[in-house]
């Protein structure tokens, strides 16, 4: 895994979103034109209030494209999503033929649940609760299947969250810590909105301090035109 080189395309041309309001319900359809089937998303959480906007979108879609473009080296890889939301990326990690546990909070798992039965998901994926920290890695590993190939999140990380940061690398550090023990790499994939330079130095500073190494996926930075942030996506190691 240490050798791979991953890149990422975001022409965003072969991404498409669109929303239908439907008894109070959001029905999200996200589309792409690269071959893989539409994703249908029930979006309980957001649908009334408008949050998922384009700077939302845009890590989402970032991490879809990763998974895309290393399709093939993906493939029956054992996947866990940290923060899934309604379950996007983790779905589209399905279609392209991963095994997917994604997790969220208590009130989050029926939608998530749902839209894994609408995308007839239900035999490669999962929804579970987790909290970050280092104090949930006992309920984990007695209810998923562990080692994991890789971990993925995407717009988790705002400028006031810094303390969220804290218990997501403290977990994220601990699973790959867990994992290298048993000879089973795995890495952490996490794409967001770069609203500001101070937050991202935070951020990697705390991975650091945490025993990871970082690295930038390549790729031409992604700017929204209403100027709201830059997209970036990063890949965090254990440092050897």
């Amino acid at each position: 895994m240490r050798e791979d080189q991953f890149n990422l395309n975001t022409s965003n041309e072969g991404f498409n979103f669109k929303s239908t309001l439907c008894n109070g319900i959001c029905l999200k359809t996200f589309s792409n034109q690269n071959g893989t089937s539409d994703i249908i998303l029930e979006d309980q959480v957001n649908g009334n209030n408008n949050n998922n906007n384009n700077n939302d979108s845009l890590g989402r879609e970032m991490i879809c494209q990763f998974l895309k473009d290393n399709e093939n080296y993906i493939k029956g890889q054992c996947v866990l999503e940290l923060g899934s939301c309604e379950g996007l990326c983790g779905l589209f990690a399905a279609k392209l033929g991963c095994i997917v546990v994604m997790t969220e909070s208590r009130d989050n798992i029926p939608t998530l649940n749902e839209n894994i039965r609408l995308n007839d998901c239900s035999l490669t994926s999962c929804a579970v609760r987790l909290n970050w920290g280092i104090q949930s890695i006992p309920e984990l590993i007695n209810t998923v299947p562990i080692p994991f190939d890789f971990i993925m999140a995407s717009d988790i990380i705002i400028p006031s969250g810094i303390e969220n940061a804290l218990q997501l690398f403290s977990l994220v550090s601990t699973i790959l810590k867990i994992q290298k023990r048993s000879n089973k790499d795995c890495y952490f994939l996490l794409s967001y909105i770069q609203r500001d330079h101070l937050t991202t130095s935070k951020t990697l500073d705390i991975a650091d301090r945490f025993g990871l190494k970082y690295e930038l996926v390549p790729y031409h930075h992604h700017h929204h035109t209403d100027g709201a942030g830059v997209g970036k996506l990063w890949k965090f190691d254990l440092k050897v």
